[in-house]
């Protein structure tokens, strides 16, 4: 054989080779994706339901609010970072503007913050692809969340509006999924507007703020910051590394 022979001949084994590679890892990739889906995640019968579609959103719920970071105080309490306080943001003026926002806007922004981590969890019921005998109508755009913030708890509802469409072309929607966990943001928000939004004008950390925050395990301090401004800690009392800041502006002296 010549040794343009013997050349052409390697170059094909080794193609055949990649080629034989490439299946195996290819065949071992979609076995494994097998393995690793949850069938109890479908009907008896093997089919993808509204209850599927329910099941993993909750999941989903589940693993985004699995913990609720402090930082999220930051983007809905105007907490501060205690080592940056040069950087602070009004919190109460003495003139008696208060700029806490409202438990509505509490919930809200809460709800937008963590709207596309959600989304992005349940990646378009892409992990029902191989089981569906059907079609499945999903746009991110429609995705509604929402969350409630109460005392000790809070509850995350999302709507994503997913429409199954059966072989026969029959058609079923999912419906809302809810999630509770337990959250004290409920009551650091309630402890918050009592000792700041007194009855009475400029009457500051009295009742019943006082006592609600002992109460609930909150202790406070007011301590001075520059050209009159206060600024105002919050504290577990069973936590002392956590310290939810807020700021005052205004002449203490006016």
């Amino acid at each position: 054989m010549s040794q343009k022979g013997q050349i052409t001949m390697l170059v094909i084994v080794g193609i055949a080779i990649l080629v034989g590679v490439l299946a195996v890892f290819y065949f071992t990739s979609e076995r494994q994706g097998v393995q690793d889906f949850d069938t109890s995640l479908l009907s008896a019968d093997g089919s993808v339901t509204p209850r599927s579609l329910e099941t993993y959103t909750k999941s989903c719920l589940e693993s985004t609010f699995k913990e609720t970071p402090t930082s999220v105080l930051a983007n809905h309490f105007y907490l501060q970072n205690k080592n940056m306080i040069r950087e602070n943001i009004p919190y109460f003026y003495f003139s008696g503007l208060s700029t806490l926002p409202t438990k509505q806007e509490l919930q809200d922004r809460y709800a937008q913050d963590y709207r596309d981590e959600v989304i992005s969890c349940i990646d378009g019921f892409e992990i029902f692809s191989k089981y569906l005998e059907g079609d499945l109508i999903y746009d991110d755009s429609l995705v509604d969340l929402k969350t409630f913030v109460e005392e000790g708890e809070i509850t995350v509802t999302v709507d994503t509006h997913a429409t199954l469409t059966d072989s026969t072309g029959a058609t079923q929607t999912q419906g809302p999924v809810s999630y509770t966990f337990a959250s004290n943001i409920g009551s650091i928000y309630h402890t918050i507007d009592l000792l700041l939004n007194p009855i009475q004008p400029y009457d500051f950390f009295y009742e019943p703020g006082v006592s609600y925050a002992t109460q609930r395990g909150f202790v406070y301090m007011i301590t001075p910051e520059r050209d009159g401004d206060l600024v105002f800690y919050l504290n577990e009392l069973e936590n002392e590394q956590l310290s939810y800041v807020f700021s005052f502006h205004g002449l203490f002296s006016s």
